[in-house]
């Protein structure tokens, strides 16, 4: 089986030569256990954009290269997230200068709330530097293929146990796009970078991937000097 390495960071260039940024996150799609393409980071470009793994031409000693030329490149869907809030009751919010804010409730209504704001759009996992007293829901939408999951550097690797063994630095995948395993780099159990084939791999989401083993068990998996 050939089997190809993935490094999330590594440099995108055009079929011209134009370096365009760098690969910022996987684009992975759970159900059939495929990488459908990435996000090319800000770089020659103002926002991220999606690029297909069809549009992917090889690579060579300084990263990726696409199929596209850099005006094509240009063309590239821009990347859109938006979160969505609704507050069935009021909310009462530490402002940023230590006084308490008192928000009325959005009922059942979702409003979108623009990056700045008192309600700033955020990641997926806070939207306030403090909590607000009462109940908030989010929802969060973007222009990615349904129930696509998103891998970065920083998507931690737990074990069945929930302790953390460290987070993803490189992905490998078949000749197909198939996820065949990934290189953890090592967290606070061990000193060394180890290769999780997907065997071990009992879940993947936006914000880890979880192995059927303990964490411990993890730490003895084979290193990724020993390839």
């Amino acid at each position: 089986m050939v089997e190809y390495e993935v490094n999330i960071g590594a440099h995108v260039k055009s079929s011209d030569g134009k370096k365009l940024g760098s690969i910022e996150r996987l684009i992975y799609h759970p159900d059939n256990n495929r990488v459908h393409g990435f996000l090319l980071a800000k770089g020659h470009f103002s926002t991220n954009k999606i690029v297909a793994a069809g549009q992917v031409a090889g690579t060579d000693a300084d990263g990726v290269v696409l199929k596209l030329d850099a005006h094509q490149a240009e063309q590239l869907p821009n990347f859109v997230q938006e979160q969505m809030l609704r507050a069935p009751g009021d909310l009462t919010y530490q402002g940023r200068w230590g006084a308490q804010v008192e928000l009325a409730g959005t009922g059942d209504k979702w409003v979108m709330r623009a990056p700045g704001s008192d309600l700033s759009t955020t990641n997926s996992n806070s939207l306030f530097m403090m909590a607000p007293i009462g109940t908030l829901e989010t929802e969060n939408l973007d222009n990615l293929p349904e129930d696509s999951i998103l891998l970065s550097e920083g998507t931690e690797v737990v074990g069945s146990d929930g302790k953390k063994v460290g987070h993803v630095d490189e992905v490998f995948v078949d000749g197909e796009r198939g996820i065949t395993g990934f290189l953890v780099k090592a967290g606070h159990l061990f000193t060394h970078d180890i290769r999780v084939p997907m065997s071990y791999v009992a879940g993947i989401s936006h914000v880890h991937v979880r192995l059927n083993i303990a964490a411990d068990e993890a730490a003895h998996l084979k290193s990724a000097a020993e390839d």
